[in-house]
């Protein structure tokens, strides 16, 4: 009886850390906060300072897990997207901050007739089309 409820035991804790070990690759869903929070379309772009920025809540083994993939933001659903590989890890605080360009942001945002509150998508793709993260904010875009 003791060596069927070991066994038992084993097989159930085994087959639970196998199943987290797993899921350890699957997409996670993290904190995204935007900087600036509102955009104005019509706002000059002066210097290398300007750009808009998303600050990712990543722990640093997940940090280490996308390190050199590219890293993407959507506005709105269906809405423009942009792409980069400019961000740097503050292991104090535990944040991801990335980079986007602001002015092919701006122009892309005029170009789809987006303002107002508006979703922000930002993720990452390995070069396999993977996607370890995902997280959501919003922004307020101002088209004077």
């Amino acid at each position: 009886m003791k060596k069927t409820f070991f066994l038992t035991f084993a097989l159930v804790f085994t087959s639970l850390f196998l199943s987290i070990a797993i899921q350890s690759d699957a997409t996670i869903t993290v904190p995204v906060s935007m900087s600036p929070y509102k955009i104005i379309l019509n706002a000059e772009c002066k210097g290398s300072s300007q750009d808009i920025q998303a600050i990712v809540s990543i722990s640093p083994a997940n940090y280490e897990k996308i390190k050199g993939n590219t890293i993407n933001i959507r506005f709105g659903e269906g809405g423009p997207t942009s792409k980069t590989t400019s961000y740097k890890y503050c292991i104090i605080d535990a944040n991801l901050l990335v980079s986007f360009n602001r002015t092919e942001i701006q122009e892309k945002l005029i170009e789809y007739n987006i303002k107002g509150v508006t979703t922000v998508t930002v993720n990452d793709t390995d070069s396999d089309g993977n996607i370890f993260f995902i997280g959501t904010s919003t922004v307020e875009i101002i088209a004077p």
